[in-house]
Formats: C-alpha cells, sequence, structure tokens
C-alpha cells in the first residue's frame, strides 16, 4: 500500500521538480546575471514568507484534514479555510511588496505586477498541494505541482521570443501557472460558492497550537540554505547571486529529486514496526533505509562529480559556465548531506519523540552559517558560502549520528555502506574514454555511469540481489 501510494506521486514529485530545473536552465540561455540574481532573491523570499505566515496552517491541514468531516462542521471548516488563506495571501503580497521597495526599486511596472502574481499564485498553489495530499487526491497534488513550472516555461519562452529579457514574463507565467492549477482545483473540488459560513475559530486555533511552533525551526531550516544568497547580494551584488545560483540550484534540486524517489514510504514503516514490533524492529526498519537512501545519494554525488564538465558545457548557458563548473559538485554534495541528515538522522529521533534535539541542533546550525558565510565569502568568493554550509553540516551529522547511537541505539550499517561507496567509484569509469563533449558524450558518460554502478552493486551485494530477483519471479 505504501509504496503503490509512493508511485502514484512520483509525477508529481519528479516531474514537477525536473520542469523547475529545465525552466531555470532555460533561462541561463537568455537571461543576464543581474536579472537571474533578483529572480532568485525573489523566489527565496517567497520561501520565507511561506515559512513565517503558511507553513502552521500547511501541517495542521496535513495532519487532520484527512479525518472525515460532514455537516455544518464541514462547512465551518472550508469557512475557516477561506479565512485563513485570504489573511495569508493579503500578508504574502505585503511582503513581497517590501520586498520589491528594497530589491527592484527601479524595476518596471510590469516586473512588479508579475512578481506579486508570482507571490499570491505560488502560496496559493502550495497550500491547496497540501489539502489535496491530505485528502489522498494524487491527481489534484499532480496538477499543482506542474503547472507554475509549466506556465514559467511557455512565458519565458514567449517572452524572450519577444527580445523581453527581463523578470516579468518568467514572473508572470509562474504565477498564472500556478493560479490556473489552483482554480482548476477549486472549481473541481468545490464550485465557486457565493455563500461562506462563518469560520469554526476552533479550528484556527488549534491550527496556531499545532503549527505555531514549526514556525521558528522552518525559519531556520530556510536560513541555513538560503541565507548564503543574501550574503553574496550584500557582498558582491546581485549579479554574483545569479551566477551562483545556477550551480547551486541545479546541485541541490538534483540531489532532492534523488532521496524523493525513497524516502516517501521509509518513515511510515519504521512508525509501523515500532508499534506493532518494537523497539529492535524500528531501528532495523530505519537502518533498511538509510541503505537505501545511501545506495542512491552517494552514486548521484559521485556522478555529477564525474560529469560536471559535461552537464555544464551542455544545459547551462555559456555566461554562467565557469562558477557553475566549481559550485555544482560542492552543491550536490551539500544536498546529499542534506537528505541524510533529515530522512536518516533526524527520521531516527523524531520516531524516539527527541523533536527537541533536532529544533536544538536546527538552531545551532542556522547559527553557525549566519557567523560564518559572510567571512568565507568574502575570503573565497561565491564558493565560500557553500564551504560554510559544508563545515556545519559536517559537524552536526556527526553529533547526530553520535546522539542516535547513544540514545536509540541507531547506527548507519557500515560495511554495506562501505559497499555503496566501492561501488560509486565506478561512475567515474566512463569520464576515461568519453573524449567529447556533446550531448551524446554526456549521455553515454550518465548512462555507463548506471549501468557500471548496478553491476558493481550486484556483485557486492549478490546474495541480496538473488533474493530479491526470486521474489519477483512469477510463481
Amino acid at each position: 500500500m505504501l509504496i503503490s501510494s509512493t508511485l502514484r506521486y512520483l509525477p508529481a514529485q519528479v516531474v514537477a521538480p525536473l520542469l523547475q530545473i529545465s525552466v531555470f536552465l532555460y533561462w541561463t540561455f537568455h537571461l543576464p546575471s543581474e536579472v537571474l540574481g533578483f529572480l532568485n532573491l525573489g523566489i527565496a523570499s517567497q520561501e520565507l514568507f511561506s515559512s513565517l505566515l503558511l507553513v502552521w496552517w500547511q501541517h495542521y491541514v496535513l495532519r487532520f484534514r484527512s479525518e472525515p468531516r460532514e455537516g455544518p462542521d464541514a462547512a465551518r471548516f472550508i469557512a475557516s479555510e477561506v479565512t485563513v488563506m485570504t489573511l495569508v495571501l493579503l500578508a504574502h503580497l505585503a511582503c513581497m511588496s517590501l520586498f520589491l521597495a528594497f530589491w527592484a526599486k527601479d524595476a518596471p511596472v510590469s516586473t512588479l505586477l508579475a512578481a506579486l502574481c508570482y507571490s499570491g499564485g505560488q502560496a496559493l498553489a502550495v497550500y491547496l498541494s497540501d489539502r489535496a495530499r491530505a485528502l489522498n487526491d494524487t491527481f489534484a497534488y499532480t496538477v499543482l505541482q506542474i503547472c507554475g513550472p509549466a506556465g514559467g516555461l511557455a512565458a519565458s519562452a514567449a517572452g524572450f521570443a519577444l527580445g523581453d529579457l527581463t523578470a516579468s514574463w518568467p514572473l508572470a507565467g509562474l504565477g498564472l501557472g500556478y493560479l490556473a492549477g489552483c482554480l482548476y482545483d477549486i472549481a473541481r473540488r468545490w464550485g465557486f460558492r457565493g455563500w461562506i459560513p462563518r469560520p469554526g475559530l476552533s479550528f484556527i486555533q488549534a491550527g496556531l497550537r499545532f503549527g505555531g511552533p514549526l514556525i521558528l525551526a522552518n525559519i531556520f531550516i530556510w536560513t541555513i540554505f538560503n541565507i548564503g544568497r543574501y550574503v553574496i547580494d550584500y557582498a558582491l551584488g546581485t549579479e554574483a547571486v545569479g551566477q551562483f545560483s545556477v550551480g547551486y540550484g541545479l546541485g541541490m534540486r538534483a540531489l532532492s529529486i534523488t532521496a524523493m524517489l525513497v524516502v516517501a514510504a521509509g518513515y511510515p514503516l519504521a512508525v509501523r514496526r515500532l508499534n506493532e514490533e518494537g523497539t529492535a524492529a524500528a531501528i532495523g526498519q530505519l537502518r533498511r533505509n538509510a541503505l537505501l537512501l545511501l545506495a542512491l545519494v552517494i552514486p548521484a554525488t559521485a556522478g555529477l562529480f564525474a560529469v560536471t564538465p559535461l552537464v555544464v558545457d551542455n544545459l547551462v548557458g555559456a555566461n554562467y559556465r565557469a562558477v557553475a563548473l566549481v559550485v555544482l559538485p560542492l552543491a550536490a554534495l551539500a544536498g546529499a548531506l542534506r537528505s541524510v541528515q533529515s530522512h536518516v538522522f533526524e527520521q531516527c529521533l523524531l520516531l524516539f519523540k527527541r523533536s527537541h534535539v533536532v529544533a536544538a541542533v536546527t538552531c545551532a546550525m542556522a547559527a553557525l552559517v549566519l557567523l560564518l558565510t559572510l567571512p568565507t565569502v568574502l575570503s573565497f568568493g561565491v564558493v565560500g558560502v557553500l564551504y560554510a554550509l559544508l563545515a556545519v553540516q559536517g559537524v552536526s551529522i556527526f553529533v547526530l549520528g553520535l546522539y542516535c547511537r547513544r540514545e536509540t541505539g541507531f547506527t548507519i550499517p557500515i560495511p554495506e555502506t562501505g559497499k555503496v561507496f566501492l561501488a560509486s567509484l565506478s561512475v567515474f569509469v566512463p569520464g576515461f574514454f568519453v573524449t567529447g563533449t556533446g550531448p551524446l558524450s554526456l549521455a553515454i558518460a550518465v548512462l555507463g555511469g548506471v549501468g557500471l554502478y548496478t553491476l558493481a552493486m550486484f556483485i557486492l551485494f549478490r546474495n541480496d540481489a538473488i533474493s530479491l530477483l526470486k521474489r519477483l519471479r512469477p510463481a
């Protein structure tokens, strides 16, 4: 059941991020660094606004909206949703206006309006997506996730064809795409009702009690992975933000997609093991989850190190290649460490009700990133952001690993992880034989690396592989 549910969500979890990457890479062939930097600061600021304004209600709805409600209770819940989201959207627009007042004083009116359209559309789409997840409506979730990037890609192409190289068309396309998905979901689920009952304040109060404490945690997480853009803007200018964001966004997103393939079903299985079979069974499941995640993120990170020159030459605009060549592999490593910390150690602590430790470590990480980023940027340039981030991530994973071992008995399966590292070395082999720099060379390097890694894993884990093949064989 869990696996089938995961597979139903894969189109949104894979196609939407791939579309986002495609849009971003497409921008690198057309937009100046300063415009791309402004776009990245605007998108990062939008994520901060959501952490401040929306995350508390998102988590409440995702946790409790799946409970059946009928009659007046259902009507009051819907009215509460309308009230909260109206206030949240107005606050989003106000915050985006403040951002534009500081970072886009001289921007054309079209860009300002497009940014407001994006802010409102994206916030509403994020909420309705979580609502669809709570109701297990995979089709609506997929539509809401894909419409925004698809609209951004189409509008960007139209704007560039007309010779407009400002942020207006990309932002308007993203915003209108998200709004189109929202209108479809609203019309399909409720229709456009002319009467809304009085909201149930009990729902809003419960949402604040449940989700309120998560606001600070989300701000810490946002700080860890986004504050570097603002430090670069302060120290080196908006053009440097655009240069940095290409490799950073591509590396982090690539590893996020990789992790998404396996993390959805793992944690619920560990919860079930804990409830039905006890602590030892739950720890065993966590170890299997960790090994499966590592078996994807380690070779994916190694693969990006191996093919970075080919990826940059074929997928990134010429103006951004020099910086992306340095930033991309380090960003992939940061994305891998983020996945391991979040989906291995933090899930272990949450499973055993140690959420205060997660909060404390996240707070400490945010403080250290704030302390280290400016000096490293001034010393090493844009890559200093990643030096600071990787140092902080390494220390935090080490501390969490020791704590998990001492308090819960959980450890990563070291011998098996060693085999994964050994198998991952095979992804570098095609690079010694691929001499070209075109798309065909990239495809050969990627497919060759995947094939050799699969073969190496089969050899190193042959007993497990044979057992799995026997179970999959039709009776």
